[in-house]
């Protein structure tokens, strides 16, 4: 399964511009063609291969003129020819020439069926030249340059563009490649690992069911032997038992695995235009009040890709033992800031604005348990945060940032 949602794009868009190099080539071959291409020299060349039809034709008529004369011979010949049944006619000289000249008639006709292949395969040469000379002058006749160049400039501005759009999508397809790459070698491990054990369970229950199918204690004596010998146990149960008991956990862990990577293709295709910060959710690391600090290295970092809007409760001006002005102006000029009167209201406001714009997210480690009904909480576009020893992360954003 390719977990990298860019790929196909990616694969698409290369055979895209395959097929648009492609038809440009084409496109550049016509023009060539009509600029190197002399119409006189085509009605030429077509009135002389006309000409060999001709004279070939001419020829096939007096072969078959030829034909039907040695027909009618050989039917004179054949009519007085008498059997060769009646020893009588063995040594009379009539019928001896008349059967050698028969003879030589066939030959003729033969070689001159012979020659009327020959050329009537000319002919057939010929003609396909002629036709080709035709569709050529019908092509040249007809020929629209400007509609040839319109369409040339037309398929370079998509080639151009096309190049743009692969790069473009390269660039986030090898960033997603590299977030997976660690885990889809975890799954292939994971899935070579299960491969194994499951040959391992079959060849115990192998050994197992020749246990149950042996006579006497002397083969039962020599399966465990060779249970021991191939598998490193003589007890096929015990390994089988060992072996479902492994495959169990081999399986939690690739399920696991298959889910980080859905959730890595499923955060790749997830477009963000803006960010709504719980900014008093963003001022504590733990339970411990640690000021605008953390918020502050956040917004830095995230108003190069991000329009984003920071909103307080009012508790936040007793917290900082200050105003909305200077906590506003501790802020880049890119990022708006708001106070509202209460925590319940802070919480409505981020909901609802990010609800109303399907490209918003809201960072916050606030489960919103009371808005479950709101599209924002419904649709998980809700980015979860850690400050810890010092640092502000963000995984989903990849922010790993010193405050």
């Amino acid at each position: 399964m390719n977990y990298n949602p860019y790929s196909n794009e990616y694969d698409n868009l290369k055979q895209l511009l395959e097929d648009k190099t492609l038809e440009n080539k084409k496109l550049l071959e016509q023009l060539h063609w009509f600029d190197t291409t002399d119409i006189s020299n085509l009605h030429f060349e077509l009135k002389n291969k006309e000409e060999d039809k001709n004279n070939l034709q001419k020829k096939i008529d007096t072969i078959n003129n030829k034909i039907d004369d040695i027909k009618s011979t050989i039917y004179i010949h054949r009519k007085y020819k008498k059997t060769l049944l009646n020893p009588l006619n063995w040594f009379n000289e009539e019928q001896r020439m008349r059967r050698k000249r028969l003879k030589k008639l066939d030959k003729e006709w033969s070689s001159e069926i012979i020659s009327r292949t020959k050329i009537e395969r000319e002919v057939s040469k010929v003609d396909e030249l002629i036709k080709q000379y035709k569709s050529d002058i019908h092509t040249y006749t007809h020929f629209n340059r400007e509609n040839i160049n319109d369409k040339l400039t037309e398929s370079n501005n998509k080639i151009v563009f096309l190049e743009e759009e692969i790069k473009s999508i390269y660039e986030l397809k090898i960033k997603v490649d590299k977030k997976l790459e660690p885990i889809l070698s975890q799954i292939e491990d994971l899935e070579k690992d299960i491969s194994i054990i499951q040959k391992r369970e079959s060849s115990a229950q192998s050994f197992e069911n020749a246990l149950d199918n042996a006579k006497n204690s002397y083969e039962k004596r020599k399966i465990h032997e060779n249970c021991e010998n191939d598998l490193g146990d003589s007890s096929p149960k015990k390994i089988i038992r060992e072996s479902e008991n492994f495959l169990k956990k081999l399986q939690r862990d690739l399920d696991k695995a298959k889910t980080r990577a859905s959730i890595v293709s499923e955060k790749a295709i997830r477009e963000i235009h803006k960010i709504i910060i719980d900014g008093n959710n963003l001022c504590y690391e733990g339970s411990k009040f640690v000021g605008l600090k953390p918020l502050i290295t956040l917004t830095l970092e995230l108003e190069r890709n991000y329009q984003i809007i920071v909103v307080f409760d009012s508790a936040i001006r007793s917290m900082l033992n200050t105003n909305d002005k200077s906590i506003n102006k501790q802020f880049s000029e890119k990022i708006k800031t708001h106070i509202v009167a209460s925590k319940q209201l802070a919480d409505e406001t981020i909901l609802d604005i990010a609800s109303n714009d399907t490209f918003c997210y809201i960072i916050s480690n606030d489960r919103f348990g009371e808005y479950k009904d709101k599209e924002v909480v419904k649709n998980g576009r809700i980015i979860r945060h850690e400050i810890i020893d010092g640092n502000m992360l963000v995984h989903d954003l990849s922010i790993n940032e010193k405050y």
